[in-house]
């Protein structure tokens, strides 16, 4: 599944039943290869994190995950998270 993005602030959500790690997905700019996350990340093509608000019943907290970090970062299903693209070169 494609989902297209613009620079800066994107939402983006998982439509699938399981979560999707982040070092699962790969990034595409335009007509171009796809590329693992991660190495989009070191293109400087997207920045390695994930924004959710966890909502009035965790506390009314914000939460940061990333797939460099010791617990790596997850979509889960229905999820809708922000995240920050770089550039679209």
């Amino acid at each position: 599944m494609a989902v297209p993005v613009q620079p800066g602030w994107n939402l983006i959500g998982n439509p699938y039943g399981g979560a999707v790690d982040l070092a699962d997905i790969d990034v595409q700019v335009g007509t171009g290869i796809p590329v693992p996350w991660l190495n989009a990340v070191a293109e400087n093509i997207v920045v390695d994190g994930i924004y959710s608000y966890l909502g009035e019943d965790w506390g009314g907290t914000n939460e940061f995950a990333s797939a460099a970090s010791a617990v790596p970062g997850t979509i889960d299903p229905l999820d809708r998270l922000l995240g920050l693209c770089q550039s679209l070169r």
